[in-house]
């Protein structure tokens, strides 16, 4: 078009030009957007049901900067949220299991309960907390009824009832003396009848 208007081709004619690259220029624009949309589209249904916060925290980028809205980021922005507790809870699940194996192996028996509650508070697996609170790994079966029957009793002197519950159910398993498991229960039944009133 510069050259045209130097070699003095008419006005009306490079005005014409000038308007067909405006419209080349607007075309090849907006392609770019439709693939980049595209793109994204794409990215968001790859990371939608992946399971990683990173792949739809990307993919969520990807479609803002390629103008994408609706439903589809809205439900990747859902999904994000759903992943990001999840893994929230899963952090929290494992700190409080690596506290009640700090609390045991140093023998802080009330700690320990504090821990156990804490596991259970966050909503770890009842299995794991009995793992770790016993020493499952790395401990003998006569090991495992002493600290079982050691939980018990400290519990009992507690006022936890879901703490109270998991000892009792542990004191069993681990065959602790019926005599503690009774009194543990009659312990359960008085903190339950006082919840009541």
């Amino acid at each position: 078009i510069d050259q045209a208007a130097r070699a003095g081709v008419s006005p009306q004619v490079l005005a014409r030009a000038e308007k067909r690259k405006a419209a080349l220029e607007a075309e090849a624009q907006n392609l770019q957007l439709k693939r980049a949309r595209r793109e994204a589209l794409s990215a968001l249904e790859s990371a939608t049901g992946a399971g990683s916060v990173d792949m739809l925290d990307a993919a969520i980028g990807q479609a803002e900067r390629a103008g994408l809205e609706g439903e589809v980021v809205d439900e990747a922005r859902a999904e994000r949220e759903v992943l990001a507790a999840d893994f929230r809870k899963q952090q929290a699940r494992s700190v409080a299991l690596a506290a009640v194996r700090v609390a045991r192996q140093s023998m802080d028996i009330p700690g320990l309960l504090l821990a156990i509650r804490g596991a259970s508070e966050v909503g770890a697996n009842p299995d794991l907390i009995r793992r770790d609170a016993l020493g499952l790994r790395d401990s003998e079966p006569d090991q495992r009824r002493g600290m079982a029957a050691c939980l018990l009793r400290f519990a009992t002197e507690g006022s936890n009832v879901e703490v109270l519950d998991l000892t009792i159910s542990w004191a069993r398993i681990d065959a602790v003396d019926d005599e503690e498991v009774v009194a543990a229960c009659q312990r359960r039944a008085q903190l339950e009848d006082a919840g009541r009133q």
